[in-house]
């Protein structure tokens, strides 16, 4: 008999496809920065953090990844519905392949947020335990 208290209706944790699969011309194409549109993502989900991020610290997070706070990119974008990342990835300043190397650096594995961003891999796999609509 299997034990229903350890069976979840959501996936595992897992970190985001290898970084390797975001090196491709475009994923390296920066986005414009706009500190008011980044801020507002921000604000949207770590209000009242004590050691939440400017905007400007953020963009010099993605693209100095050993220099960011893993705590509070984990508790930033873990935390982000699917149109709030995009507001972050199109005000940051970054490109897809920076945020994607922060996601690694910082261990980000929320699987939300790991199958936003995987979307942008050159790496079509589906991933097992990922419901459908989802992707």
């Amino acid at each position: 008999m299997v034990e229903t208290s350890k069976i979840s209706p959501w996936p595992e944790p897992r970190s985001p496809k290898s970084l390797g699969t975001f090196d491709y011309p475009f994923a390296h194409k920066r986005m414009k920065f706009d500190s008011d549109g980044l801020r507002s993502a921000i604000f949207f989900n770590l209000a009242g953090h004590p050691r939440r991020p400017e905007p400007e610290q953020l963009r010099n997070w993605l693209r100095n990844p050993v220099a960011a706070d893993s705590a509070v990119v984990k508790s930033l974008f873990e935390g982000l519905p699917g149109n709030l990342l995009n507001e972050v990835l199109w005000n940051s300043g970054a490109s897809i392949y920076e945020m994607a190397r922060l996601f690694h650096s910082c261990n980000v594995d929320y699987w939300k947020t790991v199958v936003w961003v995987d979307q942008f891999s050159l790496d079509s796999s589906k991933p097992k335990g990922v419901p459908s609509y989802y992707e």
